[in-house]
């Protein structure tokens, strides 16, 4: 499960800034540790492709939410 998901599914009222901010984070803490360790290779293309990929996972997680929140008004 992305950790996109995860953060909206456990704080409901947060940001999109903060989401990509945490993300942002999370992927540099992580080419950090690589770097530090000398394990795998650190890459700025890494932290780029990570935060992309975190803000395609926003724009499907509120097109998600919006079918079905949609589907389910027009019944009432």
């Amino acid at each position: 499960m992305p950790l996109v998901v995860i953060i909206k599914l456990h704080f409901k009222a947060i940001k999109y800034q903060n989401i990509i901010l945490i993300c942002t984070g999370v992927s540099l803490f992580i080419e950090l540790i690589q770097y530090a360790l000398k394990r795998g290779v650190a890459d700025i293309d890494d932290i780029i492709l990570n935060v992309l990929g975190s803000i395609i996972s926003l724009m499907i997680l509120q097109l998600v939410k919006h079918l079905i929140i949609g589907k389910s008004s027009v019944g009432q």
